[in-house]
C-alpha cells in the first residue's frame, strides 16, 4: 500500500496539504474505477440474460443499461412498448427485468 504520511514538527503545512490532496485524489480515482467495474458487471449480466431470454422465448428483446447503471431499458423486437426498469443492485436488476413478460407477470 501507500506509505503513511509521517507528521513531525518540521513538516511544512503547504507540503502536508499537497500530500493530503493527492491522497484524496487517489481515493476519488479508486471509487470511480470501482463504480465503472460495477457497471461493467451489470452490462455483462444483462448481455447473458438477453441471450438466455432470446433463446427460450418466442420473441426477441434487447436490454440496455443506462450510463450510470441504474436503469435498464427493455426493447422488444415485435414492437411492444419499451419498458424501463429502475435498479439498485445486480440481483434486483435481474429480477426486475425477468418479471416483465418473462416469469409470469407484467407491471
Amino acid at each position: 500500500m501507500d506509505t503513511p504520511i509521517k507528521l513531525d514538527v518540521e513538516t511544512d503545512p503547504k507540503e502536508l496539504q499537497k500530500r493530503i490532496s493527492f491522497e484524496e485524489w487517489k481515493i476519488r480515482l479508486h471509487k470511480r474505477k470501482l463504480q465503472e467495474l460495477k457497471i461493467q458487471q451489470k452490462k455483462i449480466a444483462l448481455e447473458r440474460l438477453e441471450v438466455a431470454i432470446n433463446t427460450f422465448t418466442n420473441g426477441a428483446c434487447f436490454l440496455k443499461l443506462s450510463e450510470y447503471g441504474d436503469v435498464v431499458r427493455i426493447q422488444f423486437e415485435d414492437g411492444r412498448p419499451q419498458i424501463i426498469v429502475n435498479v439498485n443492485s445486480g440481483i434486483e436488476m435481474l429480477y426486475n427485468v425477468l418479471k416483465h413478460d418473462f416469469i409470469g407477470g407484467k407491471e
